[in-house]
């Protein structure tokens, strides 16, 4: 009997450890990581000439405005749905 209350308590605990994960997952990293790539290019100087043109802007804006609403669909998606509640 009482492994069988410690298994019931486990099943339990994992939605909020679910939900804990999903307040803050991978999406943060998920969305930083082209940034990031980019911020390692840029340590080359003929990269560095490439985005300070009109068209390299035009291509820093539009990835920025990708990965903003890339990581917002992400969040949407990643949400664990509400519980609801059995005995209220």
């Amino acid at each position: 009997m009482g492994s069988l209350a410690s298994a019931v308590r486990a099943g339990l605990s994992l939605p909020e450890a679910l939900m804990q994960l999903g307040e803050r997952g991978p999406e943060p990293l998920r969305a930083a990581s082209p940034w990031a790539v980019l911020l390692a290019l840029s340590l080359q100087p003929d990269v560095i000439g490439r985005y300070r043109s009109t068209a390299g802007v035009i291509v820093l804006v539009v990835g920025a405005v990708a990965c903003f609403v890339a990581y917002r669909l992400m969040v949407r998606l990643g949400r664990l749905p509400d519980e609801r509640r059995v005995l209220t």
